[in-house]
């Protein structure tokens, strides 16, 4: 299996500087803070990894952001929210100028958030006067369908920025906040259903900033039948497949991460069975293992065969070396 990454970024054109005349023409009535103007090239990217093309990665599980807003804080304190009139394709690297609508005050210091996203009405990202740029989150929209948890796409990524007289260039690269999984199983049963499952119920919140440990989703799902990731019925020659994303999950204290449950035609349980890395890492618990943001889980089994279910992780950022081989 070659290696794929999938990345989201944001490069600024050099700041163009709205200073209207210089600081000795100006009378002490006349004075006024500085400001500048910022001037953005924006980014999306979905492209394969630099040491071979992969090309089996399904399309579905390339970036489809449509919707992309800058969040702007002052030091700690919220500013303003801007949306980016976003006009370009998805599943390609793609580029769009954008200027920053509020100005900024030379010798402050901001944090300038972007987030995309493919929906904009099934996830909510919280802009309460409260938070600050550590604690600003998405929060699914009450009302939301699985199959519509399941599409949604959150990217995000941040900078500190403190404007100067002198032209500078930033960047602000957009990681995925949401882990990718995709499953496909051959000799299925006729009549019967699989479904994949988490140790525990979805999350519904994911903080925008990237965190170095424990980076995982909040507020678990209430409702009855949240741990189930996907729902996979096969076609007549007995193969199924399904995709989707999913908020990042901790790794269970006991039992697996995800199991696999084959349904009979009812709909009751016929058995459960756990999902197991097929070369983990030195000191990682071959069942249990954490549902990491931007990284995509694969998951592959042979019913004919046994009942075994096996799962790899490709490293969908850029960098580090995540990735487990599936033979």
């Amino acid at each position: 299996m070659k290696r794929f990454r999938t990345w989201v970024f944001l490069l600024s054109l050099p700041l163009l500087l709205a200073t209207g005349c210089s600081q000795g023409l100006l009378s002490e009535r006349d004075e006024k803070p500085q400001t500048t103007e910022v001037s953005f090239n924006i980014g999306i990217s979905t492209r394969n990894d630099a040491a071979g093309a992969s090309d089996d990665i399904r399309p579905e599980l390339h970036q489809h952001v449509e919707h992309v807003s800058l969040y702007l804080f002052k030091g700690e304190a919220f500013m303003a929210a801007e949306s980016v009139d976003w006009q370009q394709e998805t599943g390609k690297t793609v580029e769009q100028n954008y200027t920053l609508q509020n100005k900024l005050e030379i010798g402050e210091t901001y944090t300038l958030f972007a987030v995309g996203m493919n929906e904009k009405d099934i996830y909510q990202i919280s802009t309460d006067e409260s938070l600050t740029p550590s604690t600003i989150y998405a929060k699914l929209v009450d009302g939301k369908t699985a199959e519509e948890r399941r599409k949604a796409e959150i990217f995000a990524g941040s900078i500190e920025y403190t404007p100067t007289e002198s032209h500078e260039t930033m960047s602000i690269n957009l990681y995925r906040r949401m882990a990718g999984i995709e499953a496909t199983f051959t000799s299925i049963p006729e009549n019967a259903t699989i479904q994949v499952v988490a140790h525990q119920k979805q999350n519904s919140a994911i903080a925008l900033q990237k965190k170095e440990t424990d980076d995982y989703g909040t507020d678990p799902f209430e409702e009855e039948g949240a741990s189930v990731l996907l729902t996979i019925t096969p076609d007549t020659d007995g193969k199924g497949e399904a995709y989707g994303y999913v908020l990042p999950i901790c790794p269970p204290k006991s039992g697996s991460t995800l199991s696999v449950v084959l349904l009979g035609q009812d709909g009751s349980e016929e058995g459960k069975f756990p999902v197991v890395l097929c070369d983990p890492a030195d000191g990682m618990d071959s069942k249990r293992f954490p549902l990491n943001a931007n990284r995509l889980y694969r998951l592959k089994g042979d019913l004919a065969t046994g009942f075994r279910f096996y799962v790899t992780i490709e490293d969908l950022e850029e960098g580090g070396d995540y990735y487990y081989e599936y033979d």
